[in-house]
């Protein structure tokens, strides 16, 4: 029962974002081969600050990685409940890949958020809810569908203090991909329990 190379998983996740966005590798291609120069880094300069709203923050600036003891990702029929012990990471009570929870904990803290007006969502309407502990308080972030397709809505803070947000929906799947890709499987795809 040998669980899966970290460089195996990482290659897996590569290969997923380009079959879910097809131009980045032409980009990437044209970004390698000679004479692009300045022109394609300034079209790739330009895609980029236009891929988010403006004026972003991240979601949680004044967390670190290490202060985090718990997370918990739920969306429609998929949870993952991530425990950390020092080092030691488990996802659903099996073994974690550290460095690739590492990542997430990475793009949940850093996910830029713009301001929005205030909403009302639906009771259990949210595509994704992460609920965050870190130094024994748990911050909760719900995700709802947004105005188009390319965005996705965001509530945080408390019920007395709500914070209300927009965000890049395709963010939601990048989660939902790295929460997956933290799991260590053998050839036959069983996990190895968490002590």
């Amino acid at each position: 029962m040998k669980p899966i190379p970290f460089t195996l998983c990482a290659a897996a996740m590569l290969a997923a974002v380009f079959l879910l966005f097809p131009g980045s590798q032409s980009e990437l291609r044209s970004a390698q081969s000679p004479g692009a120069g300045v022109s394609v880094s300034a079209a790739q300069t330009a895609k980029a600050s236009s891929d988010e709203p403006a004026h972003t923050t991240p979601l949680f600036p004044s967390l670190s990685p290490a202060s985090v003891t718990a997370l918990s990702v739920t969306a429609d029929d998929r949870r993952f409940e991530f425990l950390c012990d020092g080092e030691a990471v488990s996802v659903n009570g099996q073994m974690a890949d550290g460095e690739v929870f590492l990542t997430l904990l990475d793009q949940i803290l850093t996910l830029p958020v713009a301001a929005c007006a205030a909403f009302s969502p639906e009771e259990g309407s949210a595509m994704l809810t992460l609920v965050l502990t870190a130094a024994g308080h748990d911050n909760t972030v719900r995700f709802y569908e947004g105005s188009s397709q390319e965005t996705a809505r965001v509530l945080a803070g408390t019920p007395e203090e709500p914070v209300y947000g927009v965000t890049k929906a395709w963010r939601i799947g990048t989660l939902l991909l790295v929460c997956d890709g933290t799991r260590i499987q053998d050839e036959s795809g069983n996990e190895t329990p968490a002590n």
